[in-house]
């Protein structure tokens, strides 16, 4: 499958030729954002000196980075700087809004996003990515080129400071959802559901039927006891 090459700013157009199930690296500078920012730039509408026309992919990932003793940065686990996204659904109640209020074009988490954000993405020209099972390389490793800057990290610690990164070809991601309203997850449940039911009525099984049904009464020692 052909895999697409983007580079970071990326441009409204880039993002509304992106489909569900595309595969995307990035190169450029992008930064990370996780509780800490999201509640800042939504509750106070305060964010890092960022410019983020020029920095319009978000990543949620907390950083296992340490201040060496030289006071240059370095990795805490494994001899090389990655990236390694964290379950974005939980920042569902901030991120609309702040795709429009930064203009992001591309964020990226473990999982999927919820409707609030499906809805945005559509109106402002964004789209969500997800790790592709990190199919070349353990963690990322070998995409951060540098750590160019750190906000926040001696007040609330290197998971929830802001960093921004140089990466080159981070991927491949997977798009999950696109620009166009359409969430990949969504489609696959779709269809594991017309599945589903195709295989009920195979076994003639009923579409009602709990699978707690089939467990043994746990006041039944007897059946422990074969």
């Amino acid at each position: 499958m052909e895999i697409k090459r983007l580079k970071i700013p990326l441009s409204e157009n880039d993002v509304r030729t992106l489909k569900i199930g595309d595969l995307v690296t990035f190169t450029g500078l992008l930064f990370t954002g996780t509780e800490v920012f999201h509640k800042r730039a939504f509750e106070k509408n305060v964010t890092p000196p960022i410019d983020f026309k020029k920095l319009n992919v978000m990543a949620h990932a907390p950083l296992s980075i340490k201040r060496g003793a030289n006071g240059s940065w370095e990795p805490m686990q494994w001899d090389k700087f990655t990236i390694m996204v964290t379950a974005g659904s939980r920042f569902e109640p901030y991120l609309p809004r702040l795709i429009q209020q930064l203009g992001l074009r591309a964020v990226v988490s473990k999982g999927s996003m919820g409707e609030h954000t499906k809805k945005a993405m559509a109106e402002f020209g964004c789209v969500h990515l997800t790790e592709n099972s990190r199919l070349d390389k353990p963690g990322t490793a070998d995409t951060v080129k540098r750590i160019v800057e750190c906000y926040g990290y001696d007040e609330v610690g290197p998971f929830e400071a802001t960093w921004v990164l140089e990466i080159e070809d981070w991927g491949p991601l997977v798009v999950d959802i696109d620009a166009h309203g359409n969430n990949l997850f969504d489609q696959i449940e779709q269809v594991a559901a017309e599945r589903m039911k195709k295989a009920y009525a195979h076994f003639n099984i009923p579409l009602d039927f709990r699978y707690s049904m089939a467990l043994p009464d746990s006041k039944d020692e007897s059946y422990y006891s074969r």
